[in-house]
């Protein structure tokens, strides 16, 4: 019996945020979901807070929904806000995903580990050619 694969966690820059690439039907069929910082000008309507335990930087997990028409009708299901507070830098990030299944703590750390996967690629990328792992 095939072992079924994990899930895999898709992450986008605030630039890529918008309901028609957070479309259902890129996601449908696989085990995927994603998790993008909110831009400041989203327009999101809360529907249920969830509890969250402050001292590891969770400020705040919400079920929300998109309210702009256009956002709306292109992705009309439920989404979840997190609210994080980077403890050593006292920055305030806020993340959308379509998980509602694993810990909001999880889904910030997610998040950041796409930051040093970035950092790799362009150094890859500024490396001598004899330096780099990998050339496309």
């Amino acid at each position: 019996m095939p072992a079924t694969s994990p899930p895999v966690a898709i992450c986008f820059s605030r630039s890529a945020e918008s309901a028609a690439t957070l479309s259902r039907d890129v996601f449908k069929g696989c085990s995927a979901f994603f998790v993008v910082r909110t831009k400041s000008n989203v327009v999101l309507q809360r529907r249920y807070s969830h509890p969250v335990d402050k001292t590891t930087g969770v400020r705040s997990d919400h079920t929300v929904i998109l309210t702009a028409i256009d956002s709306a009708k292109a992705y009309p299901d439920q989404l979840r806000r997190i609210s994080y507070l980077d403890v050593a830098t006292r920055k305030r990030f806020k993340f959308l995903t379509n998980n509602f299944t694993l810990p909001a703590l999880t889904i910030a750390r997610i998040y950041k580990s796409r930051w040093q996967v970035e950092l790799f690629f362009k150094w890859n990328q500024a490396a001598p050619p004899d330096q780099g792992f990998l050339r496309y």
